[in-house]
C-alpha cells in the first residue's frame, strides 16, 4: 500500500499493548501516513497507550481526537481503520462509506500486505483454545513457521516485518472481525467455524446478523480451500450448504460419511476418502471438559489437511493443558482448587464449565447481561453448584428472577477479593472454586481479562 502523506484515521486506539488500534497506528506511521486517532475514551484513559506511541520517531504525525468523534475527520480521511468493536452501523462509518472511503480493521489491513496462507478460526466459544492448540501442533513440524494473532489480543500487524509469505498465519476471528472480510472480499484458505451460540445480543439487533457475520469467514473461499464445521450444531450444519470450499466435519458422534474428525466410544478418529485413522484416546486429551473435544477435533482436521503426522498431533493433544482464563487451574491451596474461566461471558459457556467437573463446585458468577436468557443456567446451577457467589449486575438480576432458580445458597460480593474470600471460607478440602461469570464484566472491571487478573491476584493472596 502506498500511504505516504495519506490521511489515515484510526477509530479506537484500544487498551492492549499489541492490540488492533495501536498496531494499526504503528503500521500507518511506518508507511508515512498522517494519522488521526479518534476514541471515545479520554486522554487519561489512554495515557499508557499514548506513552507507548511517544517512543516512535514519527509521533508528531499523529493527531489525537479523544473523548469524542468529529464528523469532519471521517469525511476528510483517505482510509479508515476501525477497532473491531465499533458497531458496523456507526453513523461515522456511514459518513466514510458515503464518501467511498475504504474501511479496514487491523486484520484486513494486514491482508493488503500479506499474501501467504491464513487459517481462521471463529465460533461463539473455543476460538482461542483451538488456534493455540493448532499453534502447538504446527511447532512439532519443521516445515511450518506459524504466527498467532487476531482476537487473541495480538494484532497480526505486529508480525509484518518478519512474517514471510511461505509462513502460516493462525487467526482467531470474532464476528466483528469477520464482518470486515466483506469489505475486502476475502476469506482464509482454511476456515473453522466451531459453533454458533446465543451471544452478543447487546451488539446485534438480530441473531441472524450475528450468524451472517460469522459466515464471512468462509463466504469468499474457492473450491481449492477448506472449511471445518461442527456437525452437532444446527447453525454450522446449515452453513455447509453454502460453502464453496471442501467441507470437513467435527462430531462427537460417529461420522459415517464425508471427511472430518469424530469421537466414537473412547477414541478420537480422522476420516478422509473412506479411510479412518485413530488419533488418540479421549482420556489422553489434556484439556478439561467435553466441550473442549470439539476444539481438539477441529485442530485434528486442520492438522491433517496440512499433513501433520498422527504422532505429532497426538503428542500436542496430550501435552496441551489450555490457555490463560479458559478453565485455567490457578492454584491448589489447602486442598482446594481454584479455576479461572473469566472468558465464560455467556450462560452456555458457564454451563460447559460446570459440566467439566465430576463434582459440585463453589461458583463465582454474575455481572452484566448481554440480552441473553438465564433459565437454562438456573437449572444447571441447582445440579452442579453447592454455593453461589454473585457480583451485582443485570445478568445477576435476570438469573435470580428465573422461575428455575431454586434451592441454592447465595452470597453477594462487592468486589473480587471479597468474592474469593467468601468462597474460600465456605470451602473444605477437596472442593473446587470456579470463576465462570456467565456475564459481561464492564460494570465492575475494565474487561473480562481484568476480571480474571483480579481473581488470580485474590487467589494468590490467600495464606
Amino acid at each position: 500500500m502506498n500511504l505516504i502523506n495519506k490521511k489515515a484515521l484510526v477509530m479506537g486506539l484500544g487498551l492492549y499493548e499489541k492490540g488492533s488500534g495501536i498496531s494499526a497506528v504503528k503500521f500507518l506511521l511506518s508507511k508515512g501516513a498522517n494519522i488521526t486517532v479518534t476514541d471515545l475514551k479520554t486522554r487519561k484513559d489512554l495515557q499508557i497507550q499514548i506513552n507507548r506511541l511517544k517512543k516512535n520517531k514519527n509521533f508528531n504525525k499523529i493527531k489525537f481526537v479523544l473523548g469524542k468523534h468529529n464528523d469532519i475527520d471521517f469525511s476528510k480521511a483517505d482510509l479508515i481503520v476501525k477497532n473491531p468493536g465499533v458497531p458496523k452501523d456507526s453513523k461515522y462509518l456511514k459518513i466514510a462509506r458515503k464518501n467511498n472511503t475504504p474501511v479496514y480493521n487491523d486484520i484486513t489491513l494486514f491482508l493488503q500486505e500479506f499474501t501467504g496462507e491464513t487459517i481462521g478460526v471463529t465460533g461463539t466459544r473455543g476460538k482461542s483454545t483451538t488456534v493455540s492448540l493448532l499453534n502447538e501442533i504446527f511447532k512439532t513440524n519443521k516445515k511450518y513457521k506459524t504466527y498467532l494473532g487476531g482476537n487473541i489480543k495480538i494484532s497480526p500487524l505486529q508480525y509484518l516485518n518478519k512474517i514471510k509469505n511461505s509462513d502460516l498465519l493462525l487467526l482467531e476471528i470474532s464476528s466483528w472481525q469477520a464482518n470486515g472480510f466483506k469489505d475486502v472480499r476475502y476469506s482464509p484458505q482454511i476456515a473453522v467455524v466451531l459453533n454458533i451460540m446465543n451471544d452478543h445480543m447487546n451488539m446485534y439487533s438480530k441473531f441472524s446478523d450475528y450468524v451472517l457475520d460469522k459466515s464471512y469467514l468462509y463466504k469468499y473461499q474457492s473450491n481449492d480451500d477448506y472449511v471445518v464445521f461442527n456437525k452437532n450444531n444446527s447453525y454450522t450444519r446449515k452453513m455447509a450448504s453454502s460453502a464453496k470450499a471442501q467441507v470437513f466435519w467435527v462430531s462427537l458422534k460417529n461420522l459415517v460419511s464425508g471427511s472430518g474428525a469424530f469421537k466414537k466410544g473412547n477414541f478420537l478418529y480422522f476420516r478422509q476418502n473412506n479411510k479412518i485413522q485413530k488419533i488418540c484416546g479421549v482420556n489422553e486429551v489434556g484439556l478439561l471438559g467435553e466441550h473442549n473435544l470439539y476444539n481438539v477435533l477441529a485442530a485434528i482436521c486442520v492438522a491433517k489437511i496440512k499433513n501433520i503426522s498422527i504422532a505429532n498431533i497426538k503428542k500436542s493433544i496430550k501435552s496441551f493443558k489450555g490457555i490463560d482464563s479458559r478453565l485455567e487451574l490457578i492454584r491448589e491451596y489447602r486442598g482446594v482448587k481454584f479455576y479461572n474461566d473469566t472468558t465464560a461471558t455467556t450462560p452456555d459457556a458457564c454451563i460447559a464449565a460446570l459440566n467439566s467437573f465430576d463434582q459440585k463446585v463453589i461458583l463465582i458468577a454474575g455481572g452484566m447481561n448481554k440480552n441473553l436468557e438465564y433459565n437454562q443456567l438456573a437449572k444447571n446451577l441447582n445440579k452442579n453448584v453447592k454455593k453461589l457467589i454473585l457480583f451485582p449486575g443485570s445478568a445477576t438480576d435476570e438469573l435470580l428472577s428465573s422461575k428455575d432458580f431454586t434451592y441454592l445458597e447465595v452470597a453477594d460480593a462487592e468486589n473480587m477479593q471479597q468474592a474469593v474470600d467468601l468462597a474460600f471460607r465456605e470451602s473444605k478440602k477437596g472442593d473446587i472454586i470456579l470463576l465462570s461469570p456467565a456475564a459481561a464484566s464492564f460494570n465492575m472491571f475494565k474487561n473480562e481479562f481484568d476480571r480474571g487478573e483480579q481473581f488470580v491476584k485474590a487467589v494468590k493472596k490467600l495464606s
